[in-house]
């Protein structure tokens, strides 16, 4: 039982994590609009936390869907190759894909390093916390796109 939920967790954990940040957005909304109109005031924190939520929740949604190779691709083409140049095509197409997404993941790590001593208006939270999450995402993705290459390269040469 045990090592069931452990293994859930660690394949889907950008799922659960992108769902956790979508139910707080869900109940922060739900309680400010219910505090705003019986008590008429409202939680002064919580439209930055809900910004702060949907960000993670945008970014590690978006890790999720390319984990899943759910993302919109334009494959009519490679599909309609022989066998062989089709294999090519996809490693090719995910070695551009690596690199694009490397190249992405070093400049959100260089956009976190300047958003080391900036602060959120209400909480005060570092935009570091924020900021990171396209780091995360994008290091996410480029773990995913390496697996994918070495699939692909593995088919390529036959011993899959």
């Amino acid at each position: 039982m045990k090592k069931s939920v452990f293994r859930f967790i660690k394949e889907y954990y950008d799922e659960i994590l992108g769902c956790l940040f979508l139910s707080i957005i869900v109940l922060l909304v739900v309680v400010n609009v219910i505090m705003r109109y019986i008590f008429s005031r409202t939680i002064s924190w919580a439209e930055e936390f809900t910004t702060i939520s949907f960000v993670w929740c945008v970014f590690l949604s978006s890790a999720a869907c390319f984990r899943r190779q759910k993302h919109i691709g334009i494959d009519i083409i490679v599909e309609r190759l022989p066998k062989v140049p089709r294999r090519f095509a996809k490693v090719f197409a995910d070695l551009c894909v690596l690199v694009m997404t490397a190249y992405i993941c070093y400049l959100s790590i260089i956009f976190c390093s300047h958003s080391l001593l900036k602060t959120t208006a209400i909480i005060g939270l570092p935009y570091i916390f924020i900021n990171s999450s396209l780091a995360v995402a994008f290091l996410l993705m480029l773990v995913h796109i390496i697996r994918f290459l070495w699939r692909d390269i593995r088919i390529l040469l036959g011993k899959v």
